[in-house]
């Protein structure tokens, strides 16, 4: 009676923090810490230094906050901790289990990066056809810049600006890219430092040819993307269903016949072929993942 009111607890906090922690996970309240800006002799500069505060107000753009990440902690150990209760019907396998929340912040902090990252690459692929169509008709790369600011959204719009800023302060065009790449995942950014420092150097360059380049560099990379991520669906849904499936079965059988899996958890052997399965599993779900991913 006192373990079915001590889950009856368990179930109803981990409901409420599950609930409380993805209503303050949509929260955009980001910070773009690592968007340090290199320095420059330009505390008289008002417009640029304007633009680089509003970047330091802005929470970091890969990272949790520490109150977010510590409800994606709690309800992390939380949910996991029913989940080894519900399974076992022990409070030592529900302590065992909350252990494993502690990677649920780690786990959102990376599919929150992955997210921006391919949220950066699409805005900045629109923001390099606008450069490439002013630079055609004519206008400077300072304007193509400011033109693109001015059309993107955030993230990406406050890189640009900061890359007008520094333009406008006469910072080589080759020195602002290099900055732009090391904040923008897009490789094919490399290729406008070069061009940049052979303009610099007084080399006629297609400027405008450079940023077409660019722009069909980035499309092909999402497209070969889409169509990896739709050839590999199969696998990677199976993959899920394989780890998932062990632990519904374990569950079921509990609730239908728990004496078969009662020395699961109360047999030394049983323990250690328990840890074993699930060990085994993790290993196998890695080296799926593994498979499935490919470098683009």
């Amino acid at each position: 009676m006192i373990e079915v009111k001590i889950a009856g607890l368990l179930a109803g906090f981990s409901v409420f923090i599950l609930l409380y922690t993805l209503k303050m996970a949509k929260r955009t309240n980001v910070k773009l810490s690592r968007f340090q800006m290199i320095r420059y002799d330009v505390e008289d500069d008002s417009e640029f230094l304007q633009k680089e505060r509003e970047l330091r107000e802005m929470q970091r753009l890969y990272k949790a906050d520490p109150a977010k990440k510590t409800l994606l902690l709690i309800a992390g150990m939380a949910f996991c901790g029913l989940v080894g209760y519900s399974l076992s019907g022990r409070l030592s396998f529900a302590l065992v289990g909350s252990l494993v929340g502690f990677v649920v912040p780690a786990v959102w902090e990376k599919w929150q990066e992955e997210g921006q990252k391919r949220l950066l690459e699409m805005q900045f692929e629109q923001a390099v056809e606008q450069m490439a169509m002013v630079v055609k008709s004519g206008g400077s790369i300072l304007s193509a810049v400011e033109k693109a600011a001015l059309e993107a959204k955030p993230p990406l719009k406050k890189i640009l600006e900061l890359m007008a800023a520094q333009l406008k302060l006469n910072v080589p065009a080759a020195q602002v890219f290099r900055w732009a790449l090391e904040r923008i995942p897009v490789p094919e950014l490399e290729m406008m430092v070069v061009v940049s420092s052979l303009q610099q150097a007084g080399m006629a360059v297609n400027m405008a040819a450079a940023l077409g380049r660019i722009q069909e560099g980035i499309r092909e990379r999402r497209a070969f993307r889409e169509q990896v991520s739709a050839i590999t669906a199969e696998g990677r849904l199976a993959g899920k269903v394989v780890s998932v499936l062990p632990f519904l079965v374990i569950g079921f059988i509990r609730k239908a016949a728990p004496q078969f899996v009662e020395p699961l958890f109360t047999t030394a052997w049983g323990i250690a072929l328990l840890i074993l399965s699930i060990a085994m599993i993790i290993g196998g779900s890695i080296w799926m993942n593994k498979i499935m991913q490919i470098e683009t």
